[in-house]
């Protein structure tokens, strides 16, 4: 489809809708959201020279660790020098007490570092604002350069929050001026949007040139339909982006395509970035859990085999399950039930539950997902294994155990539990998990009871950072197991902390 024509075709379709939809000013002043922006906003350098810019955090609230990446245009700004020493901790954070500034390593050439983090260690907060990092440029070529902050989150003593970002520009040379007049919108993709429920559509709009502009015209569609249209008093030039937004209610379910388009300035004649798309799908909600159970087909005695179970929520609403774990085979019957509350469509529950089997022969066991609601799916609420359990054989069919250490602070990746489990099955080689968190039924603590049915133990903590391994309860079981001879790896990023 030619872009041109669906420009010119949005400007008609806002003339023809702005009568009779109602507007309302949305400016970011409404919020006193957290922002993280890059200052100075606007840097004119000449070429060659070598400049510094920060990154500022305003209205941080009870903030314990940042993360973010930089991206820049790299044939017309450079790092200065070309490592990461340009990075420089700022003094928000650090004022407060001590902290763990990380800077991944730079090469040559790059547009952008990812990644960037500082966290207090041992554990504090600060609110307010500040200054979090500073960055050295040199001006290697004419042109323009955006200065753009991306995958920002921060971790607060309430949870988990994402900031709003605004970037920066960098001119280089004289041949490069800021335009005077320049819009730009994008969108922020919908999700988990329901058939007949109201939804809120929302993208930012921006000023990117160097005049302030009035009385901007945001018009939303979904399809070929105006969804509707709001308007923005005023966007202050190179200031934080203003968030617009309507209210729009699907009647179908299926795929859709979402558009916004910001009204241009008065003598604004770039229009690429007036516009922006994205799709979207509108589901109907129902109720749908499935539930997995993850175990080995072989062990041996005496020791502790174990048992996964993983919860998940297919459907559309938040979900309280109960979960029945059986265990059924020569001399025994273990029946084993618990609830898993508050289950969203994002989170699965994972939940390990060990066993010590007493007898040979074949056990079969079963788990099954239960709610009181109406399933759509029967199918996937029950899982079945057979574990044949034998006595103490020379090639036990898993010697190796891997503890997925999940119970640290500010994890942005996790563990790295599935490199391991590829690695050793490219090689052939039978293992087990342990989920180190507090979800087990019968207690999911590490002891060296467990630790030691295995002849080595892999303990991966991933991006974790503090409180990973309990000094009360898992250091003593680890000096156990390797003071009786075991063999253990430790991975994590910050496990020496």
């Amino acid at each position: 489809m030619n872009k041109g024509f669906v420009v010119t075709g949005l400007v008609l379709l806002i003339v023809g809708a702005f009568l009779d939809v109602s507007l309302f000013r949305i400016t970011s002043s409404a919020f006193s959201e957290t922002i993280l922006s890059v200052e100075p906003e606007i840097k004119s350098v000449g070429l060659g020279e070598v400049f510094t810019v920060s990154i500022r955090i305003v209205n941080a609230n009870n903030l314990m660790r940042w993360l973010f990446s930089i991206n820049w245009n790299n044939t017309v700004i450079g790092l200065n020098p070309e490592s990461s020493d340009a990075l420089v901790e700022g003094s928000f954070l650090k004022s407060m007490g001590p902290t763990f500034f990380y800077r991944p390593s730079c090469r040559t050439g790059i547009s952008r570092i990812s990644s960037i983090s500082c966290e207090f260690s041992p554990p504090s907060r600060v609110s307010g604002e500040g200054v979090l990092m500073t960055i050295s440029f040199k001006a290697i070529g004419n042109g323009r350069s955006n200065v753009t902050i991306c995958d920002a989150f921060l971790d607060t003593s309430q949870g988990k929050a994402t900031p709003t970002c605004r970037d920066g520009v960098v001119v280089v040379g004289s041949d490069s001026p800021l335009p005077a007049h320049d819009l730009a919108a994008m969108l922020d993709p919908p999700k988990n949007v329901f058939v007949n429920e109201e939804t809120r559509l929302v993208a930012f709009v921006e000023n990117v040139g160097t005049m302030d502009e009035f009385y901007c015209n945001v018009t939303f569609m979904v399809d070929t339909f105006i969804a509707g249209v709001t308007r923005v008093d005023y966007l202050q030039a190179y200031a934080s982006p203003c968030v617009a937004s309507v209210n729009w209610t699907p009647t179908n379910e299926g795929s859709h395509v979402l558009s916004v388009y910001v009204s241009p300035a008065v003598g604004e004649t770039g229009l690429e970035n007036n516009f922006d798309s994205t799709s979207f799908y509108v589901s109907t909600r129902y109720h749908d859990v499935s539930v997995h159970l993850d175990c080995p087909n072989r062990t041996s005695l005496p020791g502790i085999t174990l048992l996964n179970i993983t919860t998940n929520n297919e459907g559309g609403f938040e979900e309280t399950v109960e979960v029945t774990l059986t265990i059924e085979g020569p001399g025994t019957i273990v029946a084993e039930r618990w609830n898993v509350t508050n289950l969203s469509l994002s989170a699965p529950n994972l939940t390990t539950y060990s066993w010590t089997p007493k007898f040979e022969g074949n056990y079969s066991i079963q788990v099954w997902a239960h709610i009181d609601t109406n399933d759509v799916d029967a199918t996937n609420n029950n899982d079945t294994s057979i574990i044949d359990v034998v006595k103490n054989e020379m090639n036990r069919s898993a010697d190796i155990l891997i503890v997925a250490d999940i119970g640290g602070l500010y994890p942005q990746r996790g563990t790295s539990l599935t490199e391991f489990e590829s690695a050793l099955e490219k090689a052939g080689y039978g293992y087990d998990v342990w989920f180190e968190s507090y979800s087990s039924v019968n207690g999911s603590a590490i002891n060296a009871s467990i630790l030691q049915a295995y002849k080595l133990v892999i303990y991966t903590c991933g991006d974790y950072g503090d409180r990973l391994i309990d000094q009360y309860v898992e250091e003593p079981a680890i000096m156990s197991y390797i003071r009786s001879g075991g063999s253990i790896l430790v991975e994590g990023e910050k496990i020496a902390n």
